[in-house]
């Protein structure tokens, strides 16, 4: 976004003071802000979205209600159940410096 009233302007200029986000920030957020999902598909077959490793569920009705974890990554996972052929998710976080 190219600023273009004076407190846009204003924003981008003192944005420009602000520290580079380190990568424990970056990992921190990654790992406790945004929701991790096991993607479910019309087969059984569950998808895991941290690591990318498919597997398939004894318990298809558990998994979607409780949650299940990844037997590759470990990570706890909400399952998600979709027809999608491509998965798509926007998330964003901020850090507050004062």
């Amino acid at each position: 976004m190219k600023p273009r009233t004076r407190i846009q302007q204003e924003v981008a200029r003192l944005s420009k003071r602000l520290p580079r986000l380190t990568e424990e920030q970056r990992a921190y957020a990654f790992r406790h802000c945004f929701k991790h999902y096991a993607v479910k598909r019309a087969d059984g077959t569950n998808i895991c979205t941290e690591c990318g490793h498919s597997w398939k569920s004894d318990h298809d009705l558990a998994d979607t209600v409780c949650g299940c974890t990844c037997s590759h990554c470990g990570m706890e996972l909400e399952a998600l159940r979709t027809r999608k052929s491509v998965f798509s998710d926007m998330e964003y976080f901020s850090i507050v410096t004062t």
